[in-house]
């Protein structure tokens, strides 16, 4: 039978070696190029952006209201402040009036 041997220490790596493997490992993920999916991320929100952004200098479309029919509209919402409609009752809109067309008892079939 053999003599028991101690295992050999195992030697701990210099930092620089770690951390240069952590700076590779951490790198590795970019090396890809991106998907046609990752390609297209983000594209609903500059769609919507440029939809909603109103050039800055360039010819200006037709005018849909002048300014008889704004005045009125401005009026109409300061005067909903001062005058609010009637509240209405939800038990008066759940009771019917007698109108509905009658439902049968049995289901057809």
């Amino acid at each position: 039978m053999r003599p028991h041997l101690p295992l050999a220490r195992p030697r701990a790596m210099p930092l620089a070696t770690l951390t240069a493997l952590a700076a590779l490992f951490a790198l590795s993920g970019c090396s890809s190029p991106p998907t046609a999916l990752e390609q297209s991320l983000g594209s609903s929100v500059r769609q919507a952006v440029a939809q909603q952004t109103v050039p800055p200098s360039g010819p200006r479309g037709p005018q849909r209201t002048d300014g008889v029919i704004a005045a009125h509209g401005v009026a109409r919402y300061e005067q909903s402040y001062q005058q609010p409609p009637a509240p209405v009752s939800v038990l008066n809109l759940l009771t019917g009036s007698g109108s509905a067309p009658a439902t049968s008892a049995s289901p057809t079939r």
